[in-house]
């Protein structure tokens, strides 16, 4: 039996649609709580503008993960004969791609926790660790290397990580 091939097109749509299922069903479950219909659809409102932004966050990492090990096992994709984004456009756009796509979802990260309601404190927790990811992105594209890359798919990850885990605890 042999694998099902799902085109990647399909496969970011199935990503959304979860993605905008979930962050409908849970902004519905917190405006619960109002009494007044105004404010139940204010929250509800908001509660949805942010956990789309929180999509988008998602959406905007997978780039900087897909991209960097992608550069990383170059040579092993070669061998088995797959076309890869840096054996096309080459390492130095991959990796400006790279940079990029890290900084609109720290953008996007910190306007979903802003839509979502934290509170200043946490909302300038999540722009010291969006400013870090920021200077790694731009060192990353000035002096491109892929140590510098490497360095800021791990600090995107942990970022991810901790503003996810942020949210899930303050928002919850």
């Amino acid at each position: 039996m042999g694998l099902v091939h799902v085109d990647k097109g399909d496969a970011m749509v199935l990503v959304i649609t979860i993605a905008a299922i979930l962050s409908m069903t849970i902004g519905n479950l917190g405006a619960l709580k109002q009494t007044e219909v105004k404010r139940l659809l204010a929250w509800s409102s908001i509660a949805h503008a942010g956990y789309i932004l929180l999509a988008l966050a998602v959406l905007f990492w997978i780039p900087t993960h897909i991209l960097t090990f992608s550069m990383r096992y170059h040579d092993d994709y070669q061998r088995a004969g797959i076309p890869t984004f840096p054996s096309v456009y080459g390492n130095h756009v991959t990796q400006i791609i790279i940079a990029i796509s890290s900084v609109i979802a720290a953008i996007m990260m910190i306007i979903a926790a802003y839509g979502i309601g934290l509170t200043f404190g946490y909302l300038r927790l999540m722009a010291v660790l969006s400013f870090g990811l920021l200077l790694l992105a731009v060192a990353s594209a000035a002096k491109p290397s892929e140590r510098t890359n490497f360095g800021l798919f791990k600090y995107a990850s942990l970022y991810m990580l901790s503003a996810m885990m942020l949210l899930m605890l303050v928002a919850g």
